[in-house]
């Protein structure tokens, strides 16, 4: 088993002591989570491991721009800094669906590669299959993308990622 930095964290709205509803909140954006280093009451660093770290890299790669990682050529979302505000058709969804499709099976390729070169990840950190992908226009800049996926042990997950 494999453990990271746990760097997503999950949003209450609450920033210097005023509550914000989601849409409006300046820690996260109306995402519902912000990207973050954690730490403990100690001042440790908190890691995750097992399913969390998998949701993690599922999470990393699609907001992380494509080729901004030197250790992974083509690591990353190619969709992250594109603009959407020209009209959503179902032609965009479906190529906004397949990018998205391609990206985690990239993932998924490397965790294949990392588990036969060090064979440290459990079946719950390796994606096994990616189930479904949902695309929808939630305003006029955002798009919510909904990610179904299966790690090896057989658990079904659901990602939503606001692009």
């Amino acid at each position: 088993m494999s453990e990271d930095v746990k760097i997503f964290n999950a949003c209450n709205h609450i920033v210097n002591n005023k509550k914000y509803d989601i849409a409006n909140c300046p820690r996260c954006w109306g995402k519902g989570y912000y990207y973050d280093i954690s730490f403990d009451e100690q001042g440790e660093t908190i890691v995750c491991n097992s399913e969390i770290k998998l949701q993690q890299e599922v999470l990393k790669i699609m907001n992380d721009a494509q080729f901004s990682n030197i250790f992974h050529q083509f690591w990353g979302d190619p969709l992250v800094n594109h603009d959407f505000s020209r009209k959503n058709t179902k032609l965009i969804q479906q190529k906004i669906s397949h990018v998205i499709y391609e990206t985690l099976m990239y993932l998924k390729n490397i965790q294949n590669n990392e588990q036969i070169l060090y064979k440290q990840l459990s079946p719950k950190e390796i994606i096994d299959s990616i189930d479904n992908i949902s695309v929808q226009q939630i305003n006029s800049v955002n798009i919510l993308v909904v990610i179904s996926f299966t790690n090896l042990q057989g658990t079904i997950y659901t990602q939503q990622i606001i692009i």
